[in-house]
């Protein structure tokens, strides 16, 4: 889990903030099945973080991470389905 543990570190302010370069980072991981990296790639494209916003490419990582047993992404599809109405 290294790609986890250096996409970690450049999210943080110091000594150098990546934002890019993390989701690069979490992409690969999820893109290999790792739950929680899909969950961070839903992030990333739904606050902007590293990317630009895109809601509908959030909605499509959430639901991935939610399959794979991500309970926080299945709350976050529930909560914007329910609120916002989002079909992913």
């Amino acid at each position: 889990m290294a790609q986890w543990a250096l996409a970690r570190l450049l999210e943080l302010p110091t000594p150098v903030r990546d934002l890019g370069q993390a989701l690069h980072w979490y992409t690969q991981l999820a893109e290999q099945g790792a739950p929680a990296a899909m969950e961070a790639v839903g992030l990333a494209h739904y606050l902007g973080r590293g990317t630009a916003e895109d809601p509908a490419q959030a909605a499509q990582w959430f639901r991935r991470a939610g399959n794979a047993g991500e309970v926080a992404s299945q709350f976050i599809l529930a909560a914007h389905r329910a609120a916002r109405g989002w079909s992913p």
